[in-house]
């Protein structure tokens, strides 16, 4: 349950977070300056994310560099704020325009966004499943003790109801921390090599050479613990210099197909965990409640129609 809210909070961040970035390329756009764009958009955020906002904002109205003030409030924070921060910071070396890459940012992360909340949603109806699948052999024993049968006395009093009863909350408990394991190996971590080509796109921007902004790059996503992207943009670079096509253009290009490609993939591993799914409630949920309902139940009556104490043990 935790690690569910967990992620929920997580695209809800990410989420405002792109709304806000999209605000920012927005005014940037406009001519607004820094100072005044971030104020802007710190005075009008949600409370979950309006303190690193407000102390970018009161930085940039000491006198704050902007690269630098943006980077240092963000690189304690989650994924998503430092990656606006190597996006400015990018931007900001390079001589790139601000606002496209901060309008090419928030889309990249409204994709993520999405391709998280769809394979969350996907993975509800199992979860609920193994839920009301968990919950049935504890209603069937409730049931069984109003209609008379001792399913409960058989299940504590004996030691092969012990038994079973102890193996089926063994098998629930497996079953939802399977579930939860899949779920979690299925829902995407990190932008990786999707981020590496969008910074390799803005530096590009900026005019230099292919290697300048390869290192441009490297430097700051290690500044700023995002992984490293080196591979992808050598592939980038090399591939450029094969066919003749302008890295920068190329760049753009890729970054755009690793977003697409991305929720893809993750389309493709929400249908397989419903598939998955299947396994943990054959194998463990649905044997756990024939132990803790039918086996009680169908020895409790044996028993009681012989006029005999069921004791198999």
């Amino acid at each position: 349950m935790w690690s569910r809210r967990t992620r929920q909070r997580e695209s809800e961040e990410l989420v405002q977070l792109s709304r806000i970035v999209f605000r920012l390329a927005v005014l940037f756009r406009s001519g607004v300056s820094p100072r005044a764009a971030w104020r802007e958009v710190a005075d009008h955020a949600p409370r979950e994310v309006s303190a690193p906002l407000g102390a970018i904002a009161v930085e940039l109205e000491r006198g704050g560099r902007h690269a630098t003030t943006v980077a240092s409030a963000c690189v304690d924070q989650s994924e998503p704020w430092r990656v606006v921060a190597a996006v400015v910071s990018v931007a900001d070396e390079s001589g790139a325009p601000m606002a496209d890459a901060l309008w090419e940012c928030a889309e990249s992360m409204s994709d993520e966004a999405r391709t998280r909340m769809e394979l969350q949603a996907l993975a509800e109806g199992p979860r609920l499943t193994v839920i009301v699948l968990s919950a049935l052999p504890l209603l069937g024993i409730a049931v069984a003790h109003m209609l008379g049968v001792g399913a409960g006395a058989f299940l504590v009093g004996t030691g092969f109801g012990r038994l079973l009863f102890a193996a089926s909350v063994a098998a629930v408990g497996l079953a939802v921390w399977w579930m939860l394991h899949m779920v979690k190996a299925s829902t995407p971590q990190g932008w990786s090599s999707g981020l590496a080509r969008l910074l390799f796109a803005v530096a590009n921007r900026g005019g230099g050479s292919p290697e300048e902004a390869s290192r441009r790059v490297a430097r700051v996503m290690d500044s700023l613990d995002l992984g490293d992207g080196s591979d992808v943009i050598k592939s980038l670079a090399e591939l450029s210099r094969r066919v003749g096509i302008p890295v920068s253009r190329l760049a753009v290009e890729e970054a755009l197909w690793s977003r697409r490609e991305r929720r893809l993939e993750a389309a493709a591993s929400a249908a397989r965990l419903q598939v998955m799914m299947l396994i943990p409630l054959g194998t463990l949920v649905l044997p756990a409640f024939v132990a803790l309902t039918v086996v009680p139940v169908a020895i409790s009556l044996l028993g009681s129609m012989t006029a005999t104490t069921p004791v198999p043990w």
